[in-house]
């Protein structure tokens, strides 16, 4: 008899139940699944909403995103077309449980939601669709979770704030502006220009930069898990385009809990005012 057949027959015999995986289990466990499939991709960054609000006494569903990327051209070929594409990359895949809900759960930026947002043709995402395909395509499909795309038009949820400043300096205002609220933490930050430039491809300035407040968005998320995966962390895109006219773009968080729930909170609001005040008063020169 083997050692796991001999277990079987005890626990049968003493009436021993199995142990029941705590819904955070659960989440860990379908993150590690994400993390060996995406074993030869770079990760850039991963962020465990729920230990992180935790620490700050904050509480929201187990939720852990990946933020990970290739050593193709794909995303600086989707750059060329339009550097605002940028906010939605490279690539994102979020394990997490809805509210009250004890089942571990995937979603993902998809190759639709990108070409409806962006107002792209749908042969401009084929290398990129089939990469997170290809990814997607190892996890339960059972437990991924779907979109309403169709409401999805050009430009949804994307807000934008046209800089005083030169390039370099309107990061520097950015970082000052994460630095000065102290409650803010800075997690990275992804040079999409240089990334081009390295496969020959032309594009200005783009940086991506990925900051937030756990605990403030424990409190935009604790009903809405799912928007763990596109507004948490803050992804902000800095870019200049061919006139030299620097832009801010950020997620919405409200439009994003409309998305996927049908309505907002008060800690998605909260989320955005923060967000369009404190950006703006960072780029904008009050003695211009």
């Amino acid at each position: 008899m083997l050692i796991g057949d001999s277990f079987e027959s005890l626990r049968t015999m003493y009436h021993i139940k199995p142990v029941e995986k705590s819904t955070s289990d659960k989440v860990d466990s379908a993150h590690i699944r994400i993390e060996e499939i995406i074993l030869n991709y770079r990760e850039i960054v991963k962020l465990d909403h729920h230990r992180m609000a935790e620490k700050k006494g904050a509480e929201t569903p187990p939720a852990i995103v990946s933020i990970f990327t290739d050593d193709s051209k794909i995303v600086s070929e989707l750059l060329s077309k339009n550097q605002l594409i940028g906010i939605d990359m490279p690539f994102k895949i979020l394990a997490y449980t809805e509210p009250n809900s004890q089942k571990a759960s995937y979603a993902y930026t998809s190759s639709e939601f990108i070409r409806r947002r962006h107002g792209l043709q749908p042969d401009a995402l084929t290398e990129y669709k089939k990469v997170i395909n290809a990814i997607v395509g190892q996890l339960p499909q059972d437990s991924i979770s779907s979109t309403a795309y169709l409401t999805i038009k050009n430009g949804f949820g994307i807000l934008k704030i046209k800089s005083d400043y030169n390039f370099n300096l309107t990061l520097a205002k950015i970082r000052e502006f994460v630095r000065d609220n102290q409650t803010n933490r800075w997690f990275s930050q992804i040079d999409l220009q240089k990334d081009a430039i390295d496969y020959d491809i032309s594009i200005g300035p783009t940086m991506l930069c990925l900051f937030g407040v756990p605990e403030v968005g424990a409190e935009a998320m604790y009903d809405a898990t799912k928007i763990g995966l596109d507004a948490f962390c803050q992804k902000v895109l800095v870019y200049e385009n061919t006139d030299g006219i620097v832009s801010v773009a950020y997620n919405d968080a409200t439009q994003f809990g409309t998305l996927y729930y049908g309505k907002t909170n008060k800690g998605q609001l909260k989320v955005k005012t923060q967000m369009t005040v404190g950006l703006t008063n960072a780029v904008t020169n009050s003695e211009k």
